[in-house]
C-alpha cells in the first residue's frame, strides 16, 4: 500500500508545469495575440486616435460636411479680423469660448485696435465634428507701427458656432524692405482696412481714375504720365516715346461701374467699364487696373482691357474760313504783372515790352494758304486799334505762359473765357477742375516761347500760333500750339487751345 507522502509527490507531479515544447507554443501564442492587437490599434479607425483623425482630416478629400465646416470657420475668421478694427469695442468677445474668456480675462491685447489686417491663407484640419486646429499669418498695422505673427487657435463648436478656445501667437521680425515685399500681400486670403481709411483711399482712387480719365481726354501727355508707375514703358517692352503715342489725340471719354478691392495695404484692384468716342469710332471697353500706393499717392502699376464693341465713324471735313496772318517780331519777357494777368490797351504792353518794335504784314508761313486780299473795317473797340491787336495778343501769351510756368492757377485759368471749347468735348467747369488739379502734379515747370504768329480774323477774334518748348520733372516736348482767342469787354480771352508736336 503506498504511503500518503508518495500519493501527494504523484499528485504534484501531474499538476507541475509541461515540458519545454508547451512552454515556446504558449509564449508564440501570446505574442500573435499582441501583433494582432499592436496592427487593429494602429490601422483600424478609433475615436481614441487624434493624431491618426487629424491626418484624415488633411489628407482625405473634402466631404460636404467639410467644407460646409471650413466655410463657417472662415467666417469666424473675418468676424475675428473685424474685431480688430473696432476701437473700444468688446465684440471681440463673443468670437472665444467661455473657457477661453475666463483663463485670459480676455486681454484687450489679444485683439488690438488696428488700422488694417492681413491674413495670409489659413490652413484649417477638422480633428473631429467640433474641434478643428487653424494657423495663419497676420499682419497688423496700427497708428504705432506695424505687427507680424505666425496664429495658432484650437477651434471648438458651441451652440453660438465655432469659437476660439485656446490661442499660439509667435512674433515674426519683418525689416522695412521685407514688409515692403510682404505689402502687395501675394497669397493672401483676407486683407480688410478700418472704414474711415478704406473710404479716405476709395476717394482718392476715384480723383486718380477721374483724372486718368481727363487726361487721356484731353490728350494731356504729362498728365497721363502722372497716373503712371514711372517704369510702365519698360514694362511693355517699348520706350516711353512710343507708349505715349496711344493718348496722343483727344477724346470723349466716360467712366462707369468703377469697382475697387483692396487685396493689401498698399494695393489696390479697380474694374470699370469704358467708352470712348473720338472722330474715327465709339468703343466699349471692360478695364482692370492695378494700383499702387506710392509716396505721391495712388497710382496706376498695371492695366488690361477688353474691347467689348466697337463702330466706326465717318469722319466730317468742316471747311475753314480765309484768315490774314500777320507776324510779332521779337518780343522781350515781361516785367512783372498785376495779377489780372490781362493786357486791356496798348501801353500797356509797350510798358512790359519797351524794346519791342513795330509789328510789319509779313508772309504767310508755306503751310498757310494765301487768304485773298480784304480791306479791314475801321476799328473802335476799347480793345485798341486793329494794328495794336497783334501787340495785345503777343504779350497776352507771354503773360499766360508766365502764369503757367509760376503754376499760379488762379490767374492762368483767368486767361480763358467762359465759353472755352475743351478738345475732349468736356464741360468748362469741369475742365477747370481738371486743370486746377493738374497743374499741381508737377514740381516744377519752364516754358520757352518763340515764333509767335498773330492771325486776325475779325475785330473780334483772332488767333495765335508758336513754338512752345515745355520743361517739368515729369516730362517734357516741344509743340506748335495754337490758341483762338475773342475780346469780351477790354480783354482778349482764350476761346480754343490746340497743340501739334513737333
Amino acid at each position: 500500500m503506498r504511503s500518503d507522502k508518495t500519493r501527494i509527490y504523484s499528485t504534484l507531479r501531474l499538476n507541475s508545469p509541461p515540458r519545454i515544447g508547451g512552454r515556446l507554443l504558449i509564449v508564440a501564442a501570446i505574442a500573435l495575440l499582441a501583433v494582432a492587437a499592436l496592427a487593429v490599434y494602429l490601422f483600424a479607425p478609433s475615436p481614441l486616435s487624434p493624431k491618426k483623425q487629424t491626418a484624415e482630416a488633411t489628407s482625405a478629400p473634402l466631404t460636404e460636411f467639410n467644407r460646409k465646416e471650413e466655410t463657417a470657420i472662415k467666417e469666424m475668421l473675418v468676424e475675428y479680423v473685424h474685431a480688430m478694427l473696432l476701437e473700444g469695442s468688446d465684440n471681440h468677445k463673443n468670437l472665444f469660448t467661455s473657457a477661453f474668456n475666463k483663463n485670459n480675462a480676455v486681454d484687450q491685447a489679444i485683439v488690438p485696435k488696428a488700422t488694417s489686417v492681413q491674413i495670409g491663407q489659413p490652413t484649417i484640419s477638422l480633428v473631429s465634428p467640433t474641434d478643428a486646429r487653424m494657423r495663419f499669418t497676420q499682419a497688423i498695422r496700427t497708428t504705432g507701427g506695424s505687427h507680424h505673427s505666425q496664429e495658432r487657435l484650437i477651434l471648438k463648436l458651441t451652440s453660438s458656432g465655432w469659437r476660439i478656445d485656446k490661442r499660439a501667437s509667435q512674433p515674426i521680425m519683418v525689416t522695412e524692405s521685407q514688409e515692403e515685399k510682404l505689402t502687395p500681400g501675394t497669397g493672401s486670403f483676407l486683407y480688410i482696412k478700418s472704414d474711415g481709411e478704406k473710404q479716405r483711399d476709395t476717394d482718392r482712387i476715384k480723383e486718380l481714375i477721374q483724372f486718368w480719365a481727363d487726361a487721356r481726354a484731353e490728350a494731356d501727355l504729362e498728365g497721363v504720365v502722372t497716373t503712371y508707375r514711372q517704369d510702365i514703358w519698360e514694362r511693355r517692352g517699348t520706350t516711353k516715346e512710343q507708349w505715349l503715342e496711344e493718348f496722343r489725340d483727344p477724346k470723349q471719354i466716360t467712366i462707369t461701374n468703377v469697382n475697387i478691392v483692396f487685396p493689401s495695404q498698399n494695393l489696390a484692384e479697380v474694374t470699370l467699364n469704358e467708352r470712348i468716342e473720338d472722330d474715327t469710332k465709339q468703343a466699349y471697353f471692360d478695364i482692370h487696373l492695378v494700383l499702387q500706393l506710392s509716396d505721391e499717392g495712388w497710382i496706376i502699376a498695371d492695366e488690361d482691357s477688353q474691347t467689348v464693341s466697337e463702330q466706326i465713324i465717318q469722319p466730317l471735313v468742316t471747311p475753314q474760313p480765309p484768315v490774314s496772318v500777320v507776324k510779332a517780331g521779337p518780343i522781350a519777357e515781361p516785367v512783372p504783372i498785376p495779377r489780372s494777368r490781362q493786357v486791356a490797351a496798348a501801353p500797356a504792353l509797350a510798358a512790359a515790352n519797351p524794346a519791342a518794335p513795330e509789328l510789319a504784314v509779313a508772309e504767310p508761313a508755306a503751310a498757310v494758304a494765301e487768304p485773298p486780299p480784304a480791306k479791314p473795317e475801321k476799328v473802335t473797340s476799347t480793345a485798341g486799334p486793329p494794328s495794336k491787336a497783334p501787340d495785345l495778343i503777343a504779350g497776352l501769351v507771354l503773360q499766360w505762359k508766365q502764369a503757367w510756368s509760376d503754376k499760379d492757377v488762379d490767374a492762368y485759368l483767368d486767361f480763358y473765357s467762359q465759353n472755352f471749347k475743351p478738345r475732349s468735348g468736356m464741360s468748362i467747369e469741369k475742365w477747370r477742375r481738371y486743370r486746377r488739379t493738374r497743374l499741381g502734379k508737377p514740381k516744377s515747370i519752364d516754358i520757352q516761347i518763340s515764333d509767335i504768329q498773330v492771325y486776325e480774323q475779325t475785330e473780334t477774334s483772332a488767333s495765335v500760333s508758336f513754338i512752345q518748348r515745355y520743361t517739368s520733372n515729369l516730362y517734357q516736348d516741344v509743340t506748335r500750339k495754337t490758341l483762338s482767342l475773342v475780346r469780351e469787354g477790354e480783354s482778349w480771352k482764350i476761346v480754343a487751345e490746340n497743340a501739334a508736336s513737333l
